[in-house]
């Protein structure tokens, strides 16, 4: 393999596994704040980049410390990392994961610095982002969230000089130039650094594949969905369990200015799972369900009177700050794009 196909595919491996090492921190960070919160069945996907949980316990400030955990955990990891860096060690392999890993864990630190400085003029269109969620859950003022973003910007890259990190860089890049010479000061990817990335990588593919795979194994009992507008009125499907068994159940939400109410009950009526769910929202839960006919019922509440009263009738108790967080959904124009339910075992 020649010099330059050696180094073409060192920077898309170490790119690759980067990305990879990148969602797993950052959706750790989520995972890391739900647990704390008492949330149980906490899972990561690599490939959704998503982190679902059953139950836990939040509060306006635990709820915008989930949204911010995802992007402070990578930086938090970054400066660490940046400690042990040392611009003597040899090997190009050894710079390029550091450089890599250092660039994408700051460039998400944008968003939390453009997000806010938009919001202060326009609602942001995607309502769907940490950022956006950290400010609807937060009394923080956009100017802060968007000052201490570019705050900790400019003190990771105060790190990375101080550690020489860029100048380091700047002097392989200039060694990148005699690639393709023989000089002796030519980078060069020996064999066995060569394997150690296809190790890393397929590593990192192996880590992937293993948070996925319970999805994987799992057979879907029912799967629903709805895409084009809200239903006129609430929509009903039954469905058979079989075996007593423990079962996993999703729901996701693509909407604007309305709530959605999921409830499953049994053919005694009576209420084994209930949740709300709204916006880009995913509710996500495990529960025992015995054999016998089951209802899924999805309830539609297009505005804040007919929330007031649904809560009132079904005795719902919300803190001030998740009433506040109701009133500012049904603010835009009622849309539902898509709506998916699904129970596996």
């Amino acid at each position: 393999m020649s010099r330059k196909l050696r180094f073409s595919f060192t920077m898309i491996a170490m790119m690759l596994a980067s990305i990879i090492l990148y969602i797993f921190v950052h959706e750790s960070g989520h995972a890391l704040v739900a647990i704390l919160c008492g949330a149980r069945n906490v899972k990561i996907s690599i490939v959704s980049a998503h982190t679902w949980w059953t139950g836990g316990s939040f509060t306006a400030i635990t709820d915008a410390l989930c949204y911010v955990a995802g992007v402070a955990l990578p930086v938090c990891v970054s400066w660490t990392a940046m400690i042990f860096y040392s611009k003597s060690r040899k090997g190009l392999i050894y710079h390029i994961a550091y450089f890599f890993f250092f660039i994408v864990s700051i460039s998400s630190v944008l968003a939390w610095v453009g997000i806010p400085a938009y919001s202060m003029f326009a609602p942001f269109p995607d309502q769907t982002n940490d950022v956006a969620r950290f400010l609807n859950s937060s009394d923080v003022p956009p100017i802060i969230v968007s000052l201490t973003g570019v705050i900790v910007i400019l003190i990771s890259i105060f790190i990375a000089i101080k550690k020489q990190l860029f100048s380091t860089l700047i002097q392989l890049a200039k060694d990148i130039r005699n690639i393709n010479t023989n000089s002796e000061s030519a980078i060069f990817v020996s064999n066995k650094s060569l394997a150690g990335i296809s190790i890393a990588v397929l590593f990192a593919i192996l880590i992937t594949v293993l948070l996925e795979l319970p999805s994987l194994m799992t057979k879907p009992i029912l799967t629903f969905s709805i895409a084009g507008g809200v239903p006129e009125a609430g929509t009903y499907s039954t469905f058979e369990i079989e075996k007593e068994n423990e079962y996993d159940f999703h729901a996701q939400i693509d909407a604007e200015g309305l709530l959605v109410v999921v409830c499953i009950s049994n053919e005694a009526q009576e209420l084994v799972y209930r949740d709300m769910i709204w916006d880009q929202l995913a509710s996500n839960s495990t529960f025992y369900l015995s054999p016998g006919t089951y209802t899924l019922s999805l309830t539609y509440l297009t505005d804040v009177d007919l929330c007031n009263s649904y809560c009132s009738t079904m005795d719902y108790h919300f803190e001030d700050w998740e009433m506040e967080k109701f009133a500012s959904i049904y603010e835009r124009e009622t849309k539902l794009s898509s709506l998916f339910v699904e129970l596996r075992h």
